[in-house]
């Protein structure tokens, strides 16, 4: 009798994510909240949005409070978007034997994304649907196979609520529409893949604009772009010693190079801004904002030096920042959890069991090149090569992004980069575990034909 185990095959690592979404959902309902998830929460119970804060996400929310209130739902579709996509990239490798397909199942553990994920923060829902939008994209991939009506669908929107909920995800939409539209071209560049990836990418910034302008009038436009081109003009300052601020800052009354040159730090810019007297401030006025574009550049074109260091400075710390943030929300937020007399103490004393360098990126760049190192292999499968140069294209982009953008030397800016790392791992095995088979196949091709008589009859038949 024949038995069709295929459904178990598929079954099972699906099974295991079905599991794990629900422990995870559950350890952390309904999530915890910090002041820009607040703010958020109080937009979407008002109806009432500003781009400030991601209005797409504040809109989802809105719906979401209709059926019940808090942030529970919120961090469900967050988490349905991460278990997916360890889901989908597991059942891909146990489908083709591949013996790392488990490590998945452990990345989840790891202190950064156990943590982080229990944030309703637009960095999570950023990086989680970009990610599940990667596994259907390795997905496809590693099966040589044309995305289906619906992986095109789940696709788009899981960009689209990426793009729509984190601007900086703008500048990494390029490569993931490019490696879906080299789906339809067997990953090649080529005029057809160049005009989809395009159309892509406009359709998105589109629509993404279009869902800002309905949900956010003129008058409720924050500008936000703003503060990161403020915290510059504060680097250059406080190194050039002098003041190159437009005049509504150096005439603001709370300003002095004084406390400028005390409070700046290449942390964050909270106590520039958000001290109960900034000694930055905001405008709405399009006049002052275009005056801060002037000074802006002319500071950057005068002292680059000083520009390049400001953001420099910025940058090692975001790469060499741990979760010690984690703590405040622990105990401080964490009494709304309904597990939390376990959840709790559990992170409190699993937290201490990772020396502090674990929980840092910049080692994270050791795997980047042992993937650089394993893409240049020429017996790579080309899907292999590609996903490798598109998972580390993607993620040093991100890097990229946050060196010119940053506010804030805060670790969940570069999460996205950060799982994939983790993601990548387990499919350095999967290269190495096809290199072994195909010469595991080549020696027995070897051994038949050894055994071969060498007495060969004319028509290619062995002579018996």
């Amino acid at each position: 009798m024949k038995y069709n185990v295929f459904p178990k095959m598929i079954s099972l690592p699906w099974a295991l994510a079905f599991l794990g979404f629900f422990l995870h959902l559950a350890l952390f309902w309904p999530g915890l909240l910090s002041a820009d998830s607040y703010s958020q929460l109080q937009q979407a119970q008002a109806g009432v949005f500003t781009n400030h804060h991601p209005a797409l996400m504040s809109w989802v929310w809105s719906h979401f409070l209709q059926w019940v209130p808090g942030p529970g739902l919120m961090l469900g579709l967050h988490l349905l978007f991460f278990w997916g996509a360890i889901g989908l990239f597991a059942s891909t490798l146990f489908r083709h034997h591949s013996r790392a397909w488990w490590w998945f199942y452990l990345i989840p553990l790891w202190p950064v994304f156990l943590c982080y994920s229990s944030m309703i923060w637009k960095d999570v829902g950023f990086s989680f649907s970009f990610l599940a939008a990667i596994s259907i994209l390795f997905h496809c991939s590693f099966n040589h196979k044309k995305p289906t009506l619906l992986q095109e669908c789940l696709t788009y929107m899981l960009l689209l609520y990426g793009v729509g909920v984190k601007y900086q995800a703008l500048y990494l939409l390029p490569f993931c529409a490019f490696w879906f539209a080299s789906l339809f071209d067997k990953h090649r560049f080529s005029k057809k893949t160049l005009f989809l990836s395009v159309g892509m990418i406009i359709s998105m910034m589109g629509t993404t604009h279009i869902i800002d302008k309905i949900l956010v009038p003129s008058h409720q436009q924050s500008h936000s772009w703003q503060m990161a081109r403020l915290y510059d003009l504060a680097g250059i300052s406080v190194r050039a010693h002098q003041p190159l601020f437009p005049a509504y800052i150096t005439e603001w009354p709370y300003f002095s190079m004084a406390r400028l040159e005390k409070l700046y730090s290449p942390q964050n810019i909270d106590a520039l801004m958000y001290d109960e007297h900034p000694t930055l401030t905001s405008t709405q006025k399009p006049e002052d904002l275009s005056k801060l574009w002037g000074a802006w550049k002319r500071a950057v074109i005068t002292h680059p030096v000083f520009y390049i260091q400001h953001r420099f400075s910025i940058w090692l710390k975001l790469i060499n920042k741990n979760i010690n943030d984690y703590y405040y929300y622990l105990d401080n937020e964490s009494k709304a959890l309904a597990f939390a007399f376990f959840t709790v103490p559990f992170l409190k004393a699993y937290l201490i069991v990772f020396p502090s360098l674990f929980m840092r990126f910049y080692w994270v760049f050791i795997i980047f090149f042992l993937v650089i190192k394993r893409s240049r292999q020429k017996s790579l499968p080309l899907e292999m090569k590609f996903s490798y140069q598109m998972m580390v294209a993607l993620s040093f982009m991100q890097l990229g992004v946050y060196f010119f953008l940053s506010m804030a030397s805060d670790l969940r800016y570069i999460l996205l980069s950060n799982l994939l790392a983790f993601f990548l791992i387990p499919l350095l095995d999967v290269s190495k575990r096809k290199q072994e088979q195909n010469l595991a196949y080549l020696s027995t091709l070897s051994d038949i034909f050894d055994r071969v008589p060498s007495k060969i009859v004319k028509g290619g038949h062995v002579d018996a």
